[in-house]
This record gives structure tokens, sequence and C-alpha cells, in this order.
């Protein structure tokens, strides 16, 4: 037993138990650091595009735009159309979209699953990539 400098008691198992507690307390505020870094919301994250997920678009030219959360660095993003038969094909970016956006103008010629991929990077220098799915259907009057 020992005395504390508040003038208390304290055994050695006790004061073991502190010193655990105060660790996993130092560990955990580390942690929730982390987590709040300005790295850990550095990536760019998807705004709002056209076409918008899951949408059902017609065949034929497409003007595709993706807003991020984050200026971008255009040289270094890229844009693509995925047919329903796995044929990837490019999209020329436009030069005249916002600074945390990208977009450009493809063609969708079949019907079924399409996806747009896209990859950017943001001024800070991470990396994100994704796609976003879409439907390309004939009007029912051309069936």
């Amino acid at each position: 037993m020992s005395l504390t400098q508040h003038g208390t008691v304290q055994d050695r198992g006790t004061r073991g138990l502190l010193r655990g507690r105060r660790a996993l307390l130092a560990a955990c505020a580390s942690l929730l650091l982390a987590f709040v870094s300005p790295h850990a919301a550095a990536h760019a994250i998807v705004e709002k595009s056209t076409p918008q997920a899951n949408a059902i678009v017609a065949p034929g030219p497409l003007a595709v735009t993706i807003v991020f959360n984050t200026r971008l660095d255009r040289a270094r993003s890229r844009l693509a159309l995925e047919a329903p038969d796995g044929a990837v094909t490019p999209i020329a970016l436009d030069a005249n979209t916002p600074a945390t956006a990208i977009g450009g103008r493809g063609e969708v010629t079949s019907e079924g699953q399409w996806k747009l991929r896209w990859q950017v990077l943001a001024t800070d220098g991470h990396i994100t990539r994704g796609e976003i799915p879409f439907v390309v259907r004939f009007a029912k009057e051309n069936r």
C-alpha cells in the first residue's frame, strides 16, 4: 500500500489498474484524432452525377458529369464508359467544367447495364476511383 498525492491510500493492484485505464484512454484518444484528422476526409466524394446511379437513359449521345466535394487535378483524372459486353471507351474530359467536377460526352449504343467509370486525383494528392451504374433502354415505341 502507498499514499497517493491526494493523501488517499491505494494498493499496487489499484495503481496498475489505473495505469492500464490511462493507457487505454490514450490509445482511444489517438484513434479518435486519427479519424478526425484532415487526411481522413481527404478523398474525393461524389456529390452528384449525370446520369445518376441506376438511371435509365435512351441510347445515343450521352453527356456525363460528376461533381465532387473537393477540387480535382483534371490532368490526372479519367472518365470511361463500360458497355454491357465489358468494352471500355475512354471519354475526353471537357476543360470547361468547374474545378470540382469532371465531364465529357460519350455514346451509348446498346441496351443493357452500363457503367460510368471514373478516377480522380484530388489536389491534396489522393486518388479515388469508382463507378456509377446505369441502364440503357430503347423507348417502348421503338421496339
